[in-house]
């Protein structure tokens, strides 16, 4: 159930997040947040970096398949396996997140951009972040397991 509940926040801020980003800024309009941290609203229309630019369907369907493989992941895992269900769980809500975009407007709305020295960063949105941390915690979960045993 905790999983659900993660899964629902993280979707509902998600979608909250970029409902305002969309609402209060033009397209690529610019605005500084914290040092090298902007807002930078982008419609995607493919995947990271732009990659499979235009080809919706094929993403809708690649993402419905990951959600699916999750699922059944996050069952085939003992209940005392914490950390893998709760990245497994991040990583659920972070596709679906931007799988409800994808459905819903054709592409995704993207928005956080970090200034860097090289050419470039992708601009990215909490669902981005939430597979990220999602992959982070059954990354570290892994190691931790193969050096502590």
């Amino acid at each position: 159930m905790l999983y659900v509940i993660v899964g629902i926040i993280i979707i509902l801020i998600d979608q909250i997040s970029k409902k305002m980003v969309d609402r209060e800024l033009y397209q690529n309009e610019k605005i500084h947040i914290y040092k090298k941290l902007y807002f930078v609203k982008v419609y995607n229309y493919g995947a990271a970096y732009g990659v499979l630019k235009n080809k919706r369907k094929f993403l809708i369907i690649m993402t419905i398949i990951s959600i699916i493989v999750l699922l059944f992941l996050v069952f085939c895992f003992e209940q005392n396996e914490f950390s893998i269900r709760l990245g497994l769980a991040i990583i659920i809500a972070g596709a679906l997140g931007n799988l409800i975009d994808r459905i819903k407007y054709g592409y995704v709305i993207d928005f956080l951009y970090i200034k860097s020295k090289f050419k470039k960063v992708p601009i990215f949105n909490i669902a981005d972040v939430a597979i990220f941390v999602g992959f982070l915690i059954i990354l570290i979960y892994d190691i931790s397991t193969i050096v502590f045993g």
